[in-house]
């Protein structure tokens, strides 16, 4: 009855959806353990849609609609765009980046992480600053979320009143 871009559509908002809801899902259970969570897995979203829809997807394509639904909700992507896996970290290229760091002055202004896909990155000590705000910011946001569901388990880091 309804033509091919219609199907189309409804079934990107479906999968959009589903992938939402996943994401969030995993990001709250990381916050209420206060770890770092496993990110949402593709495979789950193949069998949620299935489940709830009918619906065959491949890992591939449920693994760029959780990319997708990452970016949307304004995260960072915890893996390269459309990897099914997280790539295997490199001591090596982190090591070349210390070695190359000559001063002491440098050395203790500079901070050492790697980014989304492994490789080291240099941050200096008011981009950690801003980034320690965000995440503070982004707890109060969590612990007005927990006054609205008071039924909700509160993650650790958010004080009751």
């Amino acid at each position: 009855m309804f033509g091919k871009k219609h199907q189309r559509r409804v079934r990107h908002q479906r999968l959009m959806r589903l992938a939402s809801v996943l994401v969030d899902r995993t990001i709250l259970a990381s916050v209420l353990v206060s770890s770092v969570g496993r990110p949402a897995n593709p495979a789950d979203l193949v069998a949620l849609a299935f489940g709830r829809h009918q619906m065959e997807v491949t890992e591939e394509e449920a693994a760029r609609y959780l990319d997708a639904a990452l970016v949307e909700r304004g995260e960072r992507l915890l893996r390269p765009a459309g990897a099914v896996e997280l790539p295997e970290l490199d001591t090596d290229a982190e090591t070349q980046v210390l070695d190359s760091v000559t001063s002491n002055q440098v050395a203790d202004s500079l901070l050492f992480f790697r980014d989304i896909h492994g490789d080291p990155v240099t941050w200096t000590a008011d981009e950690y600053e801003r980034w320690l705000w965000e995440s503070d910011a982004a707890r109060e946001k969590l612990a007005q979320i927990c006054e609205q569901f008071p039924d909700m388990p509160r993650p650790l880091g958010v004080g009751l009143r």
